[in-house]
């Protein structure tokens, strides 16, 4: 309260989130983000810590944030369907209390044991046609990011600007563990996106579909299953940054 007596003044209206990523809904007012789950990678990509909660509240900017929307839900970091979601799905279903990282052990065996990787139908106009083209792709993983930021710093999407008014799209055609192994490492080498069985594009909307029940996630929370639909929201949500407002990259 001392803080602020010098800084915002205490009529200055913003709201301080005390949670991990995934759990802020839509807001009108600026939001100060304070990091309290096991990664939050919201607060990582912003360079916001427990420590400097009171300074970016005192005297932070404003950055406005484009979100994604899905099904009527808000995501700032990242949707994905796949392996991944299941894992989330798994992790949610049995959880009691608070989590670690060690907490998705037991859902990534369960996962990687009876997850049949169904073939997903991905719809999209990227965004540098000169005309609307809508493609469509069949692949097995789906990443979607707003911000190039995955868990346990994974850089699947590293090229994704959350002020761009687009969407950066990842997907994998193939579906079995040594793919997903394979993917992994292409990931961490940064080689990926050279592969043809690898197709990347930016988007403002998207479709997700499936013959089969898949599940999706946002911002590390269960979503729920497809099919969905997504555009971006540009300048949707605007928070509080530390020093200058620049774009979170």
């Amino acid at each position: 309260r001392g803080r602020l007596k010098n800084g915002r003044s205490l009529s200055d209206v913003f709201s301080v989130l005390f949670s991990g990523h995934g759990r802020y809904k839509s807001a009108d007012t600026p939001l100060a983000v304070l990091p309290l789950g096991t990664e939050n990678l919201l607060a990582r990509a912003l360079g916001l810590q427990p420590e400097n909660a009171a300074q970016v509240i005192h005297q932070g900017t404003c950055l406005r944030l484009d979100a994604g929307e899905v099904n009527g839900r808000l995501f700032l970091l990242m949707f994905s369907c796949g392996l991944d979601a299941d894992v989330v799905q798994r992790l949610h279903a049995r959880r009691r209390g608070h989590i670690s990282h060690w907490s998705y052990l037991r859902p990534i065996l369960a996962a990687i044991r009876s997850y049949r990787y169904p073939e997903l139908r991905v719809y999209f106009e990227p965004t540098v046609e000169s005309e609307p083209v809508t493609r469509e792709i069949a692949a097995r993983w789906v990443f979607l990011n707003n911000l190039p930021i995955y868990a346990l710093r994974i850089p699947i999407v590293p090229n994704a600007v959350g002020t761009d008014g687009a969407l950066d799209l990842c997907t994998f055609r193939r579906g079995s563990l040594p793919a997903a192994l394979w993917y992994l490492l292409g990931v961490l080498l940064r080689r990926h996106q050279r592969w043809q069985d690898c197709t990347t594009a930016r988007v403002k909307t998207i479709r997700v579909e499936s013959d089969q029940p898949v599940a999706f996630q946002l911002d590390g929370d269960p979503g729920g299953h497809l099919p969905v639909r997504i555009q971006v929201l540009p300048q949707r949500i605007t928070l509080l940054v530390p020093g200058a407002a620049t774009s979170p990259s």
